[in-house]
């Protein structure tokens, strides 16, 4: 959770302990009430438009009669997928959650694949009650082919039928045997919850100590770097050394730090531990005339403590002092947590005769 254990120094510089603390409670909360309790978010990863070649046509008239609301419901999520609904149920249950496939399209190295997530039936557990995330934790495969690429969408929490959908698209360096696909799931984040907050700027650091971190990452466009004096080269960044170790920071998304430095707006988050949950802030600078100025570059790297890998990341955004005095700091807070492992694997055959 969120937790109030920040440095005295950082308070005035942080939304409110109480306000982050509740938004964590929104993300553990479990209650017998569906409606309305999460926000219908899609996870931002694009999906590419795919020309597929349609092989085999399954039974779908049938199905429309046997079984109209899922017909509808493939319809009004991926249209190109409705000739594509699997003719019969294939699911495994695991965990006190189903997995099921409810449509696949294979054409050559390239497959698309519809599924679902629900509660199981007689487990008592109410794990699926809005968006949930499958954490890049998905497979597709049959006889050694090797992922080329791949993208997945979480779609729609269905109330009426207690189900989370998914689009999974991917793409092999070896086309697909029609008659065995396997497609598996190791893990899922079943509290998902996403909040903006306005972030106080009254309490900058004027000069932070620093240290030299090696990253993962680094983004921002040629020019957007061009104007960030912490950048040493593209692997090196110097970054703000302004907070002391928490334990709780494992299972936090904690604002560790804000200053404003040499022309540049400096933003630090410390993400916690990954390994079974994410956890993201991404911050804008916004004007009273709703004009907005995004972070020019941003580094992200890992640091090693008590035995976790502890992800951080630092924002940057050049702009005057004048300047900064126009604009608030908001950020968007992403927690996706509540893991259940369950390795659900399923096997296809979109050949068999019907």
């Amino acid at each position: 959770m969120f937790r109030e254990e920040y440095q005295k120094e950082f308070e005035k510089v942080r939304v409110s302990p109480e306000r982050l603390q509740e938004l964590y409670e929104k993300a553990e909360e479990k209650t017998a009430s569906k409606r309305g309790q999460w926000m219908r978010i899609i996870r931002p990863i694009a999906i590419p438009a795919l020309s597929l070649c349609l092989i085999c046509m399954l039974a779908v008239p049938a199905l429309a009669k046997s079984s109209p609301a899922v017909y509808r419901l493939v319809q009004q999520l991926v249209p190109s997928l409705a000739d594509d609904i699997l003719p019969e149920e294939v699911s495994c249950t695991r965990n006190g959650l189903t997995l099921q496939v409810e449509a696949v399209n294979v054409a050559g190295n390239q497959a698309k694949v519809l599924v679902s997530f629900c509660d199981a039936q007689g487990s008592g557990k109410d794990l699926i009650h809005g968006m949930v995330d499958l954490y890049d934790s998905y497979r597709i495969s049959n006889y050694g082919e090797q992922l080329v690429s791949s993208g997945c969408s979480f779609l729609k929490y269905d109330e009426a039928e207690d189900k989370a959908y998914f689009l999974i698209q991917i793409q092999s360096d070896k086309p697909f045997d029609r008659n065995k696909i396997k497609f598996g799931v190791a893990m899922v984040l079943t509290n998902c919850v996403e909040e903006k907050q306005s972030v106080s700027l009254e309490a900058l650091l004027p000069d932070p100590a620093e240290k030299t971190v090696q990253c993962i990452g680094i983004s921002g466009s040629e020019s957007g770097r061009s104007g960030i004096p912490y950048l040493d080269d593209d692997r090196t960044a110097r970054v703000m050394a302004v907070t002391e170790w928490s334990a709780s920071m494992k299972q936090a998304l904690t604002i560790t730090g804000l200053s404003y430095d040499r022309g540049v707006l400096r933003v630090q988050q410390c993400r916690g531990s990954l390994r079974e949950a994410d956890r993201y802030a991404s911050f804008v600078l916004r004007r009273k005339d709703g004009a907005e100025k995004t972070e020019d570059c941003k580094a992200d790297w890992i640091e090693e403590i008590d035995g976790e890998r502890i992800n951080f990341a630092e924002s940057w955004f050049a702009l005057s002092e004048e300047e900064l005095k126009e604009y608030e700091l908001v950020g968007n807070f992403m927690l996706r947590d509540g893991s259940v492992r369950g390795e659900w694997e399923v096997v296809v055959n979109l050949n068999r005769e019907e």
